[in-house]
């Protein structure tokens, strides 16, 4: 039988996108504002079914109604608050235009501006915040944690067991959406950590325990959306990540300006400027690739730009301020809609909207929700603050009826977290209500269901049951991992028993206040019988600003054959890595430009060479890599979309030559 595959769908061209747009919106569509604080705003177009229309790109344009003036705009739509009063801003593209409203107040007005129910209500101030980064209260994943990378690359290991076991904190990542674009890909994860409650000592002798200390959005214990700068005090700032994992930090504050950065290994360097009432209302964070963050009031990331000049637009509603995201437009001008319930006591997001395979809009996520009251029994500690709220119930994908539920009556602990994850197929959703499907996969972890006696921590969970279906036995069959943990002991110690009685037992340093501690120094997995199948051991190093930096790992096989590799460092990039063990190893080394070019834009690792030689004679190369930076002049691209051009522009890596190579084609490829 001969046939033939039909042909590939039209590719719609620019000039017929552009001919669907029928309408323009902006958001924020109206906000109030203080003098000196930075906006985002975007534009999107709308064709006759009220289909985002992607690719169009905007001019902008900012009037003062009083003055009848305009007033400076950037072109991405940042606007920097000039003065009190009222202004529009315009956004036009193929004849047409789409405008929002800003009243801005006057200095001596005392009106609070809010952020809903994650705005100002947070709870690591001055006298709580060094317990975000003890190593028991972990959520997220600590850089020290992650292997090494090069050049987007892991050229190491990281722990053998999850990173977060000593902390009784496991984390559910449902994915949203995931899509390629013009230099930054376009990703979004709802994520769930299970460790919620924290406790501290302040002042001296008096014990507190609080409950969801990040003030979780949109549910206690979720975070969705981008990293986000935290207000400690009026006096500090704290950079947390989409996933929750909290940066440790040191900066100075000087005249309501504060500049600092991380002291964890990742080098990005931030700053934020507080209001006269104390609240962030402008900020930028510099990641080590090149990347730029900009942060709104309260916070809340606005814009996201490569080191090329592509970014991306995260613009807020109901207050125009986090962290009810209204829209996020990526690199290509695709838009992803957030929908809200307004019904509650809360606002709840309850669908994120985005652009279909090849036209029109469809429904990504939809949420769900429950009411949640907190029971607990702290016995002497002192508990608050205790930020609630309502607690989701399900997650549920309508392109494929599966998703998340949480609706039953143990999937709760009476203390707040999450004992029961269920991943279900068959879920359906009736014009009102989210209905629960078949079970896929369940995992149970034992958190008190009630008060029970008092407890001095937070409440952890010893036993993970898990369950699926189609699962080989009996249909009561269960997979069960057990959780022995001594966060207070000289070395703090994690034994993990796996359902095939496998122990893996983690070491970790117990040094209160300085670098190491809480960092993995041996890691073992041994069997019913005690033999060892594998360990890890690992010695470390002070590095820049603070951070922890492997000196050297040996890894030891069932087999009692040791191998060992040695890093020297390049701020927090391997600069070299020497394989020691029986036998014909290897020497690779690591070469990065100096050039105060990329210096200058916070690029700390602009890979430039990579050579591997034979360990016995390391004058005998075997490889060698070499990249050339910006070697081409670029091509400008005038009427593209979500683009701010930079200058000098820099287009990284442009070419590479190798001779023979060791590695896997592509490895360390850009």
């Amino acid at each position: 039988m001969v046939g033939q595959l039909p042909p590939p769908p039209h590719q719609e061209t620019q000039e017929e996108r552009n001919a669907r747009v029928l309408r323009i919106e902006v958001s924020p569509k109206e906000v109030t504002a203080r003098i000196g604080e930075a906006i985002q705003f975007s534009a999107t177009g709308y064709d006759g079914q009220g289909n985002s229309v992607g690719g169009v790109a905007f001019q902008w344009r900012a009037t003062a109604r009083s003055a009848l003036a305009d007033v400076p705009i950037d072109a991405t739509g940042k606007w920097r608050v000039p003065f009190a009063g009222q202004f529009e801003i315009q956004a036009e593209a193929v004849g047409l235009t789409g405008s929002s409203t800003v009243n801005v107040l006057d200095p001596d007005d005392s009106s609070p501006l809010t952020g809903g129910s994650d705005g100002t209500l947070e709870g690591w101030t001055s006298n709580n915040v060094s317990a975000a980064f003890r190593p028991n209260n972990l959520v997220g994943h600590h850089r020290a944690h992650r292997p090494p990378e090069v050049n987007g690359n892991s050229v190491g290991q990281g722990p053998m067991a999850d990173e977060a076991a000593g902390s009784a904190n496991f984390q559910i990542v449902a994915p949203v959406v995931d899509l390629p674009g013009r230099g930054l890909n376009t990703h979004l994860d709802l994520t769930y950590n299970s460790r919620l409650w924290s406790k501290w000592e302040y002042p001296s002798g008096t014990f507190n325990i609080g409950y969801n200390l990040d003030n979780g959005w949109p549910a206690p214990g979720w975070r969705l959306g981008f990293v986000r700068l935290l207000d400690i005090s009026a006096s500090e700032v704290m950079l947390v990540e989409a996933d929750g994992t909290r940066h440790p930090y040191q900066g100075l504050l000087s005249s309501r300006f504060w500049a600092g950065g991380t002291t964890d290994g990742g080098f990005i360097a931030y700053n934020a400027t507080f209001d006269i009432y104390g609240y962030i209302d402008y900020g930028q964070a510099q990641y080590p690739d090149g990347t730029v963050v900009d942060f709104g009031r309260f916070g809340y990331a606005t814009k996201i730009t490569d080191a090329q000049g592509n970014f991306l637009t995260i613009t807020y509603t109901i207050t125009g301020y986090g962290p009810y995201i209204d829209r996020v437009v990526d690199t290509l001008g695709r838009t992803f809609q957030f929908v809200y319930d307004q019904s509650h006591t809360y606002v709840e997001l309850a669908e994120i909207r985005g652009p279909d395979v090849v036209t029109g809009t469809r429904s990504l996520m939809r949420l769900q929700y429950r009411d949640m009251n907190l029971l607990y029994n702290f016995g002497t500690l002192t508990v608050g603050p205790a930020y609630g709220g309502r607690a989701l119930e399900a997650i549920y994908y309508p392109a494929t009826s599966t998703g998340y539920w949480f609706g039953d009556t143990d999937s709760y602990s009476s203390y707040g977290m999450l004992a029961k994850v269920v991943q279900q197929r068959g879920m359906g959703f009736d014009g009102t209500l989210i209905t629960r499907g078949t079970d896929t996969y369940k995992r149970s972890y034992d958190y008190p269901l009630t008060p029970g006696g008092p407890l001095s921590d937070a409440p952890t969970f010893q036993n993970l049951t898990e369950t699926w279906a189609s699962m080989d036995g009996s249909p009561n069959m269960t997979a069960t991992t057990g959780y022995d943990v001594q966060t207070d002991a000289t070395h703090r110690t994690v034994i993990i028993t796996l359902p095939n009685l496998n122990k893996v037992q983690q070491l970790s340093f117990n040094h209160p206040g300085l670098y190491d501690d809480g960092l993995v120094y041996q890691e073992e997995e041994r069997n019913a019988a005690n033999a060892l199948l594998r360990g890890v051991y690992t010695t470390w190093m002070l590095g820049l600003s603070n951070s922890a930096l492997r000196q050297s790992v040996t890894t030891v096989d069932d087999a009692l054959l040791p191998y060992r590799i040695d890093y020297t460092w390049h701020w927090g990039a391997p600069a070299s890595m020497d394989y020691i063990a029986i036998g014909e190893f290897r020497y690779v080394s690591f070469t990065y430009s100096d050039d105060v070019f990329y210096g200058s834009r916070h690029i700390l690792y602009p890979l430039t060479g990579v050579e591997i030689f034979k360990r016995a004679d390391r004058s005998v190369r075997v490889s060698k890599t070499d990249y050339v930076l910006d070697g081409a002049p670029l091509v400008g691209c005038p009427g593209i979309t979500q683009y701010q051009p930079i200058d000098p522009p820099s287009s990284m890596i442009t070419s590479k030559a190798a001779s023979r190579d060791l590695l896997k084609p592509g490895q360390l490829e850009c």
